[in-house]
This record gives C-alpha cells, structure tokens and sequence, in this order.
C-alpha cells in the first residue's frame, strides 16, 4: 500500500508471505500475513491531479494474483472515489461558505434592525437596548443576554433577555451596583476591555461569585464594554448554561452591538440636548417678545396704569403656566389688589374688599423676605390666612415676587397653580422680571402725575407773576408821567420859576424817569408776550430799491466827523 502511494501507481503482490519483507520479520507484513491471513493483495493509489489522496487495497486469503481486469475494475473505484471525495468535500466547503453567508446576512439583518430601531426611537433608548439583547442571545452563541449602563459611579439594569426561569429577579436584585472586577460584566467595564470566560468553573473567580452563577445556572461567558470617548459607560454580556468558547465571529458581532449602543445613547442625548436647546431658545423668545409686549403697552399707555397692569398679569400667567395672577400695590399701609387675571368677578372682588396687611399671608411672606417666596403646599403652610386662601382657592402652588422702587417694596405680584407643580428658575425670573417692569411703570405714572403738578403749579406761578407786572406797571407809569411832565415843565420855565440853578438837576431826573419809564414798557411787553397778548403796529417800509447818486453827492449825503 505504501509502495501504491510512493510510486502513485498500482502495486500487487501475488503472495505476501513470500516477500522480502516477510522474510525479514517485519512487523507490518508478519501481522498481515498471520494475523490478517492475507496472502494475494493488490493496492491502487487515488490521485487527483497527478497526487495521491488515498488508497483502495483488495486482498485475498490463497495465493491467486488479481487478473488485469479486476485491476483495472478497482482502478476505476479508485478514480470514481477520488470523483466523490472531491463532490464531498465541494459539497462541504459550498455549506459551509452558504453557512458562513446566512450567519453573515443574519448578522447584517440584525444590525440593520437594531439601527432601524436607533433611527425609530430618537428619544428612547429602551427599545434599543431591548432589540440588541434579543440580537446577541440569538446570534452570539448564548442563551442569556444582558446590557448594563454605568453612570460614573454605580452600574444599572439596562435590559436583559430569556433569563432562566426565577432567574431573571435575582439578576436584578443585583442592581444597580458598585462595579467590582470579581464580576464578569463589571470586570470588562473596569478594564475596559473585553472578557471572555470558556467555563466559571476553571476561572479565577471569588467563592460567592462562583455561586451566583451556579445559581443562575450560567457556565460561559463574554462581556464586551461600551466605549464612548475613551471611557466604558456599560456593558453588553451574552452567556450560555453549557461550557465552552465563544467565537471570534459571535465576540465582534457582540462588539458591533456594544457600538450599536453607544451610537443609540449619544444620539438620544444629543437628541435631547437639541430638542431641550428648543425649547429654551422658544421659551426665552416667548419671554422676549412678552417682555417686549408689556414694554410696548407701558410706552403707549404711559398715564393708564391699569391697562399696564393688566397685560402684565396676563402675560406673566400665560408664559409661566400659572392658572391666576395678581397683582398688591401698598397704599396707607396696605396692600392692594389692582390687577388680576384667571380669577372670577366675586374672587376679584373679594380681593379688593380684603386688603392685606404688611405682616398677613403671601405678601408678608414675601417683604419678611425681601425676594422672591415660591411655596409648594401653601394650604399646609403655617400662616392661617395664607392656608385658608389657598384652600378656598384650591390653590397647590404659589409664588410672590416683590416689586421694588429703589429697595423699598411697593408691591407683590402673585402667581398660583391649582396642582402641585414648582415654577422653573426661568419661570421665577421672568416673573422677576415682570415685576421690575410694572415697578416701572408704577414710576413713570408718578414722575408723571409730579410732572404735571409742578406744570400746573408753574402756569399758575406764570399767571400770578403776569398780573404782578401788569399791575405793577400801570402803578408806577402813573407817578412816573407825572414826575416827567413836571420835570419838562419846569426845565422849560426855569426863568419864570426862578430854578435857573436847578435846571441841570431837573434835566438829569426828567432823563432817569424817562429811562425808567422805557424799561416798565418793555417789562409790560415782555408779559404781554407770555401771555400771548402783545399787540402790533403795523408800518409801511420801503422795499424799493434807491436811485444810484453820484460820488459827490454821495459825500455830501455822508455826515461830517463831526457830526
């Protein structure tokens, strides 16, 4: 046979008890012969492409060689078995390469799912970590798959998937945990990197460990760590109750699930970051364009302050979520209601009955203070008044805002829910902020209302002022015309008077009262003008331009230096 194999030929041997190898002893051929009883043998060589994959050997009992025909019989049994052999082993690399392609198309269905799934639930990664625990117990060669979220300090229950019966509880009694690398998923999360367990009873594992699994009836597992910049925040585990390794293929498809879940929870984060970034940027531009309405109106109604008031409480309810607003302004002592919006006409009117002192409910809380009060259960709140509004309100939440002019508190802006549901620190800030505006323009309508006092003052300042002058005028003009008459007169008869002597004095008192009397015409006309009463005199002047003159006559025109 080994010569048929050597020689790639057909070797016969017509009796093998007669051969030089037998004569020699050798084992092979002694057991063949007395042992086997074989005395004619004939052995053929299998080749395929010239090289020999096997060997037929016939062999008889009695010496009688093998005629040419039934060698040539075997030889044909020969090239058919290499023919068979060949169509086997295609047939065995064509269901192992159909295998490998259905594990493969398997896999690739299952991504795509688990990524549809991603791309379904932008919100929840529940369903994620769901669909992938199902993927890796069926495709990774295990029966128990589990995914685990760290959250920096301890590590959580994300999913897990066919458990053993009454297994499934005791898993998660588990959680969530400190991460210890005596466990399997922990290790791979403190290690950051994968851990491949073939049997729990031959690795190096602490006794109570060891027992936990027994008890869960696991033997084999893979633990692959989920990875995001650098750091694990979880853990996808597959695990199996029977002992033995996990392939290289089952361990990177584990991998593209674990990545899987990375991409899942960075795009519900960064989803819920932007769908957040949203809802700030449209609550910060409600809020502007609110705070830019109530502006507006405070521009427009400048002198009309309920109208102010109004839309501030309106606005502050609507942007912040409240049911009602209100708004106390102190006067004599007290504070107010001026302005309200959600509650019915009797509450209204009960409210502005019932004024509230300095020390009484929310808006003694509130100067008590000196800020913003935000209450969640006032009807348990320990001022009776306060507890008894709220209750007769039905109110569950409440916040008080002082207004301030200057430091000093001139009213409370109140906002109420009738469920218990605290009000954001954004909400408390543009309720801030709406105080500060109705401060404002509390302010403007009292520098206006000073404004036009002090205008009503100075008009009848103006009045008095124009009768003193009118009065004054026509009291001295009267004495004045009679000194300038007597001066004049007797300037001019000096001789006749005998106040020759005395008529450069005379001259000198008849010019001062004339002065005199010039500067009360004009102080007369400047009160005829405030008053809007000067009278005109109308003159005729001459527009037309002169005749040219010549240069002399032009000179004599001119006056002499003299004059």
């Amino acid at each position: 046979m080994s010569e048929a194999v050597r020689t790639k030929r057909t070797a016969q041997v017509a009796d093998l008890a007669a051969t030089r190898a037998y004569a020699e002893r050798h084992p092979q051929s002694v057991a063949a012969v007395e042992l086997g009883g074989i005395r004619s043998a004939v052995a053929v060589p299998m080749l395929k492409d010239g090289e020999p994959t096997g060997v037929i050997v016939i062999f008889r009992q009695e010496v009688r060689p093998f005629t040419d025909e039934q060698i040539e019989l075997l030889t044909n049994f020969a090239a058919q078995a290499v023919i068979a052999i060949e169509n086997t082993r295609l047939l065995n690399e064509l269901r192992q390469r159909t295998d490998d392609l259905s594990e493969s198309l398997e896999q690739q269905t299952a991504t795509s799912d688990i990524l549809r799934v991603i791309s379904g639930s932008p919100t929840d990664v529940q369903p994620i970590f769901d669909a992938i625990v199902r993927s890796a117990s069926r495709l990774c060669g295990g029966e128990y798959a589990i995914v685990t979220r760290y959250d920096g300090e301890l590590l959580h229950l994300a999913a897990q998937h066919n458990a053993r019966p009454g297994t499934a509880d005791k898993t998660a009694k588990f959680f969530p945990q400190v991460p210890r690398r005596e466990m399997i998923a922990t290790r791979a999360l403190v290690d950051a990197a994968v851990v491949h367990v073939p049997d729990i009873e031959i690795e190096e594992l602490e006794p109570s460990v060891r027992e936990f699994y027994r008890r869960i009836r696991l033997r084999a597992a893979v633990a692959v760590p989920m990875i995001y910049e650098g750091r694990p925040i979880g853990v996808v585990g597959v695990s199996r109750g029977t002992a033995g390794p996990f392939s290289d293929r089952q361990i990177d498809l584990l991998r593209t699930f674990a990545d899987q879940a990375v991409i899942a929870i960075e795009n519900v984060r960064l989803f819920t970051e932007l769908q957040a970034s949203n809802r700030d940027l449209s609550e910060s531009l409600q809020q502007q364009t609110a705070t830019a309405d109530v502006l507006k109106v405070i521009s427009r109604s400048t002198f009309d302050l309920k109208t102010v008031l109004d839309a501030l409480v309106e606005s502050a309810a609507r942007l912040c979520r409240a049911d009602r607003a209100a708004i106390r302004l102190a006067r004599d002592g007290l504070f107010h209601h001026v302005a309200s919006y959600g509650f019915s006409p009797e509450h209204q009117e009960r409210m502005r009955r019932e004024p509230h002192g300095p020390t009484e409910g929310l808006v003694g809380h509130v100067l008590s203070a000196g800020k913003s009060v935000h209450v969640m259960d006032p009807q348990a709140d320990p001022d009776p008044r306060l507890a008894a509004i709220a209750r007769r309100g039905n109110i569950r939440t409440v916040l008080g805002v002082p207004m301030l002019r200057e430091r000093v508190p001139i009213g409370v802006l109140v906002l109420t829910r009738s469920e218990s549901q605290p009000f954001t620190d954004k909400q408390i800030e543009l309720v801030q902020t709406f105080a500060d505006q109705a401060a404002i323009a509390i302010e403007n309508v009292r520098l206006f209302d000073e404004i036009q006092d002090k205008n009503r003052q100075l008009a009848e300042a103006s009045e008095n002022k124009s009768q003193f002058v009118s009065s004054m005028s026509h009291e001295l003009r009267t004495p004045l015309n009679a000194i300038i008459g007597l001066t004049e007169m007797m300037v001019k008869s000096a001789a006749r008077f005998g106040t020759e002597k005395a008529q450069e004095p005379l001259q000198r008192v008849n010019r001062a009262g004339t002065h005199l009397l010039g500067l009360i015409n004009q102080v007369l006309d400047l009160s005829k003008i405030e008053a809007g009463k000067l009278e005109l005199n109308p003159q005729t002047v001459q527009l037309a331009p002169q005749p040219r003159r010549s240069s002399a006559a032009l000179g004599s025109a001119l006056p002499s230096p003299a004059s």
